[in-house]
């Protein structure tokens, strides 16, 4: 929207300027001009976070793969404990197993 508004704002004051100055297309086309360019410019910002966000997320991502234990270990979600016999709880009569968080 930020962008959309430059546009309008800027041929809004190139309008104005012409009706004000009598120098009908001139200031209209100046100001789309410099609507557009500011249009681009935001859209290139935008842009860029958006890169600079993701590239972030890959890094983390990277680091927290990183981070996991080789081999077949399973850390348990939200917590650093791995599952251990302890945590089943299951009984001889064939009850589900359950492992508390």
């Amino acid at each position: 929207m930020e962008a959309i508004f430059a546009i309008l704002i800027s041929v809004g004051l190139g309008y104005w300027a012409d009706s004000h100055f009598g120098t009908e297309p001139v200031w209209l086309i100046v100001g789309a001009i410099i609507g557009f360019a500011a249009f681009v410019l935001r859209l290139f910002r935008l842009s860029k976070l958006v890169q600079e966000t993701a590239e972030a997320a890959e890094t983390e991502t990277q680091r927290s793969v990183a981070q996991r234990p080789e081999g077949n270990e399973t850390i348990l979600p939200g917590t650093d404990r791995r599952p251990s016999d302890d945590d089943d709880r299951s009984s001889e009569s064939g009850d589900a197993r359950r492992v508390d968080l």
